[in-house]
């Protein structure tokens, strides 16, 4: 489960990958775009078999790879709705990592399975 985010972040580094301006530099760009593309859709794939994305999530996503592009208030909508999800999660891994803080404190018999169960929350809800 720790290696769930391995495609986006491997994806992330090579959308982050600028050659150098020269002749056929486009074509390598290009190349790494698709190898990103490739790697979030196998991440995606991995998140959607594993139902790790809320509703609200799904279709945020879905409306962000549509081939179709956004009229300017459908992209504001977007927009707002990613910007309330994220502030949602980072609140809900907040509370998550203050009990896993408290069950850490607290010495108890079921202390490892709460510990798991926690982390896997925390990186379900890391995920959106």
């Amino acid at each position: 489960q720790k290696y769930l985010p391995l495609p986006f972040l491997r994806a992330e580094l090579i959308l982050r990958i600028q050659p150098e301006e020269a002749a056929g530099c486009h074509d390598v760009r290009l190349k790494h775009l698709r190898h990103a593309a490739a790697l979030l859709e196998a991440f995606l794939r991995d998140l959607e078999a594993r139902r790790a994305l809320r509703a609200e999530a799904r279709a945020g996503w879905e409306e962000a790879c549509a081939d179709r592009p956004l009229d300017a208030a459908a992209s504001r909508t977007l927009k707002v709705s990613r910007l309330r999800a994220a502030s949602r999660a980072k609140k809900a891994l907040e509370a998550l990592e203050a009990r896993a803080r408290g069950a850490a404190a607290a010495a108890s018999a079921d202390r490892d399975d709460g510990d798991e169960e926690a982390g896997r929350e925390a990186a379900l809800v890391s995920l959106e």
